[in-house]
């Protein structure tokens, strides 16, 4: 079974895809923060994005999910 390539796509938008084309498939999210970073108290604003994808035996892809701040406030 061949998988698109996810990586950088947002999670939401990923997910959709393959849903689209690997309806039958276990997919597992796994969603890391960095350690005291200092955007976790906006991590609800910032964008999920897919950065490593890996396929699990038994008909299930695991995506690793880590949230981008992508409107960066002025530090000023």
């Amino acid at each position: 079974m061949k998988f698109p390539d996810l990586v950088g796509q947002e999670l939401d938008k990923g997910l959709a895809i393959l849903k689209h084309h690997h309806g039958s498939l276990n997919i597992v999210i796994n969603e890391y923060t960095i350690p005291d970073d200092f955007h976790k108290k906006a991590k609800n604003f910032g964008t999920k994005r897919i950065v490593r994808q890996k396929i699990v035996p038994g008909k299930s892809i695991e995506l690793v999910v880590f949230n981008f701040n992508e409107r960066p406030n002025s530090p000023l």
